[in-house]
């Protein structure tokens, strides 16, 4: 300090002299002199410690090497931001795997992408994470499994692109146990958000594998003012339920039905449709219907996980309000050959019977968590089609509907509804049926 002072000054050799009595000065005042104390070391000063992760993905889903340590530098550098001494890395190459769909549709979906090598396991989408929803990301709580879909925000909106590492820092930390904190600036928000980059102690020791505290007190999320900013939010765990239904009005369902004719909204469809799904009138399933036929050729990856969000959005509406046409179409709609008359193509896979089977199959778990007793009963039906019966996944699918059903039933739609919300807010617990 001294030193430099002395270039400063021109004068290196007296203020050299007068930094030397200063510093005695301070000696012989038993170390009263802060600048001859030698200072604790930071946190943030601390070793870190490092955790490799695997990393695997859907064969049709796009990750490379590059990509997985960039968005790990950057949930790393999140987390030692806020002096927490960890560090994320990649271990080995990211694989590909091919067992099942590259959905998330049942909860077997969910344990057969559970199941193969890796901690991170990336897919296309995720609709069920304790129960039907349109999420980001899902993962044991506590546990080594995190699936997840890619997710990239405007470089207008997000210039450092620093979303992504959010969402791998709040997942990485579901399987820490850690649960949903609302504080506007935390990483555990279930909003994703890029000024969302703190963690408290308690979460920190959670990160690094010490005995954790209770996390901080945490004020409630404030509402949203329009159905624009709501459905602007990107929610990691899906639309919130009850908030949703606030926004009835005939008017605001016209403002969500624009949306989803503009396509430069494709970030926010998902959210759009969902939305209109759990106010459930007549008029919001009629958008719906004409969003969900609208479009030709490949769809970009947003498009296509909207289409299927709007598909389970029919089930929140079947489920709220008993709308019939909700009903109608997704009886329909789970012959995987009525799927054959749309002109828009999935992203995700090759030729238009793959994208039939997987859109029937939302179709079933659509009609399956809305506990209707006419859509439990065309879902029995389906059981006796034989030339259904040998796609795959597809009995597993119309099996987890059925007990969907029947637990919705047992407990009350809005139940069942809010009680899973309630559940990701700590991500996969086990039990994905509330009783």
């Amino acid at each position: 300090m001294f030193h430099t002072f002395g270039l400063a000054s021109g004068r290196s050799g007296s203020w050299i002299r007068i930094g030397v009595a200063l510093c005695i000065t301070c000696l012989s005042a038993t170390w009263g002199c802060s600048s001859c104390r030698t200072s604790r070391p930071s946190a943030a000063l601390a070793p870190s410690l490092q955790r490799s992760l695997s990393i695997t993905k859907f064969q049709s889903s796009s990750l490379t090497d590059s990509d997985a340590d960039h968005i790990l530098s950057e949930a790393s550098q999140i987390i030692a931001n806020n002096a927490c001494p960890l560090s994320l890395s990649r271990s080995g190459s990211v694989t590909d795997f091919n067992a099942g769909s590259g959905s998330v549709l049942t909860v077997a979906d969910y344990q057969r992408v559970c199941a193969q090598p890796g901690y991170v396991h990336l897919v296309n989408s995720i609709n069920w994470c304790n129960g039907i929803t349109d999420a980001l990301g899902c993962s044991d709580t506590p546990g080594t499994c995190i699936v997840m879909v890619r997710w990239a925000a405007p470089p207008d909106q997000d210039p450092a692109q620093i979303e992504e590492g959010i969402l791998w820092a709040h997942e990485y930390g579901h399987t820490k146990n850690l649960h949903h904190r609302s504080n506007n600036d935390a990483v555990m928000n279930p909003i994703l958000n890029a000024n969302r980059l703190k963690i408290d102690q308690g979460e920190c020791n959670a990160y690094l594998e010490r005995s954790s505290t209770l996390p901080s007190a945490a004020p409630s999320q404030l509402q949203a003012a329009t159905v624009e900013d709501f459905v602007h939010n990107v929610y990691i765990h899906g639309v919130p339920f009850e908030e949703a239904r606030r926004f009835k009005s005939s008017e605001d369902v016209e403002k969500l039905g624009s949306l989803l004719k503009d396509s430069s909204q494709q970030r926010y469809w998902a959210n759009a449709a969902t939305t209109l799904g759990m106010i459930g009138t007549a008029q919001a399933t009629h958008h719906l219907t004409e969003f969900i036929a609208r479009g030709s050729g490949v769809l970009t990856p947003e498009a296509y996980r909207a289409k299927s969000s709007a598909v389970i959005a029919m089930g929140f509406a079947l489920g709220t309000t008993g709308e019939g046409q909700a009903l109608s179409f997704l009886i329909n709609k789970s012959d995987p050959a009525k799927w054959q008359t749309f002109a828009w193509e999935s992203p995700f896979t090759d030729g238009s019977a793959n994208r039939d089977l997987q859109m029937a199959r939302t179709a079933i778990a659509a009609l399956g968590f809305s506990g209707n007793v006419h859509a439990e009963s065309a879902l029995e039906k389906l059981h006796s089609k034989p030339e259904l019966a040998s796609e795959p996944h597809f009995s597993e699918s119309i099996d987890s509907a059925i007990a969907d059903s029947q637990n919705v039933r047992r407990v009350g739609f809005d139940a069942y509804v809010i009680k899973n919300e309630e559940l990701r807010g700590a991500s996969v617990k086990g039990d994905a049926n509330p009783q």
